[in-house]
């Protein structure tokens, strides 16, 4: 998995995840998109058009239901992101469990790396920096 990281920058692996934990995570971000309103209101111009007018983004997953956990302590994504992240640190954390629910007409993002949004951290910068994030999807 890691050579076709290494060669591809994205692996995807079919099945990671058991179908009833999928689905309870899908049903518990659901009933909870059913209450946020789509669009961000930061009041930056920038931000908004990236996050999109349509799409609907909450955080807090683990709030929603255990399954979330279940994914989240799954061994082959922990064991790919020791291997990503422990090279450059001794320890890592969850920086971001987000739902994000795109909207019809929603234009696609702009091609980015999540890293970016460190960019006192990493010296160099992409594409020659080490991995400080890892993001699953």
């Amino acid at each position: 998995m890691l050579s076709h990281y290494d060669t591809d920058d994205a692996i995807i692996i079919r099945d990671l995840v058991d179908s009833d934990t999928i689905s309870e995570m899908r049903q518990a971000v659901i009933e909870r998109a059913r209450k946020t309103t789509p669009g961000a209101k930061s009041g930056d111009a920038f931000w908004e058009y990236f996050h999109g007018n349509n799409t609907i983004r909450f955080t807090s997953l683990g709030q929603l239901t255990p399954a979330f956990f279940q994914i989240l302590e799954n061994r082959i994504f922990n064991k790919l992101c020791d291997e990503l992240l422990k090279p450059v640190c001794t320890d890592y954390w969850l920086n971001t469990a987000q739902a994000m629910l795109i909207g019809p007409g929603e234009p696609a993002q702009v091609l980015h790396h999540d890293s970016g949004n460190w960019p006192f951290a990493i010296i160099p910068q992409w594409p020659d920096a080490p991995e400080i994030t890892v993001s699953m999807m």
